[in-house]
């Protein structure tokens, strides 16, 4: 039951941030940056778990994540501004994204 709730809430996130984001392109972009997400994956956890340890490792891990994601959204804007297919577009994001994440990684787990 729990889970169908977290499906539940978790899509109507999804369709409202992609509504506004047909009429206000800006506004659907801001909101789908905001941490809402990992409000919403904490509150999840919590719920869940109550462990404060995965709960730090989950936000540690979102931290690691901001530079990935970052190449990801600069990478796919500069092809979309270059007319490039959205199915091309995309599969190229993700190769910078793996990329991006596999190097930090590494470099993270040297240090």
């Amino acid at each position: 039951m729990f889970f169908a709730l977290k499906v539940i809430i978790s899509s109507i996130l999804i369709v409202f941030i992609t509504e506004i984001a047909k009429k206000y392109a800006i506004l659907g972009g801001f909101i789908a940056v905001l941490p809402v997400n990992i409000v919403f994956s904490l509150a999840w956890i919590y719920l869940e778990k109550k462990d404060m340890v995965v709960i730090s490792n989950f936000t540690y891990s979102a931290l690691l994540g901001i530079f990935p994601t970052i190449m990801f959204l600069v990478i796919i804007l500069f092809l979309f501004n270059k007319n490039n297919s959205f199915l091309n577009t995309l599969l190229m994001g993700f190769g910078v994204l793996f990329v991006a994440a596999l190097v930090q990684y590494k470099l993270f787990k040297v240090i």
